[in-house]
């Protein structure tokens, strides 16, 4: 396959509508808790929830980003 015929059968599908920074905070307090250093303590936005949201708009990608509350634990 040549490149541009490649490129192009990649132009004629859809575009891919992609979430280009977004952070996610655990409902489960308990298991998952904020940094007592953490400069603030949003409401609960899980993953659970973004993956029933994304989709009813199109959203195909997304790349998650570490938030600030949880410092350096990168469990959730």
């Amino acid at each position: 396959m040549l490149r541009r015929t490649l490129l192009l059968g990649a132009l004629q599908g859809p575009a891919p509508l992609v979430d280009t920074h977004l952070h996610f905070f655990a409902k489960d307090q308990k298991r998952f808790p904020y940094h007592p250093q953490g400069t603030y303590q949003p409401p609960p936005e899980d993953v659970e929830d973004y993956a029933r949201f994304a989709p009813t708009v199109g959203i195909t990608q997304a790349v998650i980003v570490h938030p600030e509350p949880y410092q350096d634990d990168h469990r959730y």
